[in-house]
């Protein structure tokens, strides 16, 4: 299913293009096959590649969960940090006055 979805496309790309694929004749079909082999084979050999590095990044399933992906909580630090940012955010905010003056501010700084 893989090479014919591949082929369609290849078909599909040269139409859109406007290739001649009604070629008649001996050189004609040929033409036609050197048209689809060609980026047919690119496709299936950087594709071949994609997969063999997906199955060397899993470590050919020698692990059963992913090494990779891990979920991360935010620590007290963190949540400390934030707030810090939040009430430093508010204090400006109050401090150069409403929203829109603010706004008005950034556009300028934004020129």
């Amino acid at each position: 299913p893989l090479f014919e979805d591949e082929l369609n496309n290849i078909t599909k790309a040269h139409i859109v293009r406007g290739v001649d694929m009604e070629l008649k004749g001996i050189r004609g079909r040929f033409k036609k096959l050197q048209l689809t082999v060609e980026p047919l084979l690119i496709n299936v050999i950087r594709k071949s590649q994609l997969t063999s590095m997906a199955v060397q990044n899993r470590a050919f399933g020698a692990f059963p969960d992913r090494t990779y992906t891990y979920i991360t909580e935010a620590t007290k630090w963190d949540k400390v940090f934030l707030g810090l940012w939040i009430a430093a955010f508010l204090i400006y905010a109050f401090t150069w006055g409403t929203p829109s003056q603010l706004l008005s501010l950034f556009m300028h700084w934004s020129r």
